[in-house]
Parts: structure tokens; C-alpha cells; sequence
């Protein structure tokens, strides 16, 4: 799945599956995080997913927003609504 990490001036579009640590910078005055990912690292104050965002401001909302944005994938995701129906008969 693929998430748009965004702050004030920037953004990049991030693969979670490559995604090897989030962290918070405490040295901010501002909410900032930065994240390591393979290919590179990028500080970020905001997530998107089709059309969803969510503003974070501390670690955890970084981890539920991740979550939230996975279970979401999973509901309008094509292939797992016909996997679903496949399993359930419907």
C-alpha cells in the first residue's frame, strides 16, 4: 500500500512495505516525525491515502493512522472484497 508522507513544503509517496522505522523529533518545536524507508529518509507532519488525511501530532497517531489506513485499503480494495465473497460464497 502506498502513503502520501507530507510536511509544509513536501511530500513523498511511500511504499509501507518498505517502511524500516518511524521516529518522533523531539528537537522540533513543531509535531515532526522523520521516516526511514529503503531508498531514503524524509521528515513528515502528515499522511494521506486516497483521500483520507490525518494530521498527526504525536508517535501514536502515526501508528493509528497506519492502521486505520491499512483497514481501509482492505474494505475498498477490489481483489479482497472478490477474495471475501469467494471464502464467504457471496
Amino acid at each position: 500500500m502506498f502513503i502520501t508522507f507530507r510536511n509544509g513544503s513536501e511530500e513523498r509517496i511511500i511504499n509501507t512495505d518498505q517502511i524500516n522505522a518511524i521516529w518522533e523529533d523531539k528537537s522540533s518545536k513543531q509535531p515532526c516525525f522523520h521516516i526511514e524507508y529503503f531508498g531514503g529518509g524524509f521528515g513528515f507532519n502528515s499522511l494521506y491515502w486516497n483521500g483520507f488525511s490525518r494530521n498527526i501530532v504525536t508517535l501514536g497517531d502515526v501508528w493509528l493512522a497506519l492502521r486505520y489506513f491499512e483497514k481501509l485499503n482492505i474494505l475498498y480494495d477490489p481483489k479482497e472484497e472478490l477474495r471475501r465473497s469467494n471464502v464467504t460464497g457471496r
